[in-house]
């Protein structure tokens, strides 16, 4: 049970650009209870726990999205071939390993 839950924690985490990922690993002690992770450009990172939305690391001090992290982010997600998911993408997510949807809104 313990290896199941560690899976779909790694498989999350190794989605998420470097920086992103280290925050989110410092800040969520229950991964579990993680139910979305929101990541815009020019934006504070945000995550989403029991309900309720926190700003990472902290909302006096919000980590703000780059877009090199959205970039690395994406090519995590799509194996460096956004080619290859285009039909999904289309669609506004991507389902990764474990289930987990990705989604995104263009602006």
């Amino acid at each position: 049970m313990e290896m199941e839950r560690q899976n779909k924690k790694m498989q999350v985490w190794n989605l998420l650009a470097e920086k992103i990922r280290k925050l989110v690993e410092e800040s969520v002690s229950n991964p579990e209870e993680l139910q979305e992770i929101r990541i815009r450009t020019g934006q504070p990172l945000l995550i989403q726990m029991k309900g309720q939305e926190r700003v990472l690391p902290d909302p006096v001090h919000p980590y703000l999205v780059t877009k090199e992290d959205i970039g690395e982010t994406m090519g995590y997600i799509c194996h460096y071939s956004l080619y290859a998911y285009e039909n999904e993408l289309k669609q506004g997510f991507i389902t990764v390993e474990g289930g987990h949807r990705v989604g995104w809104q263009e602006k």
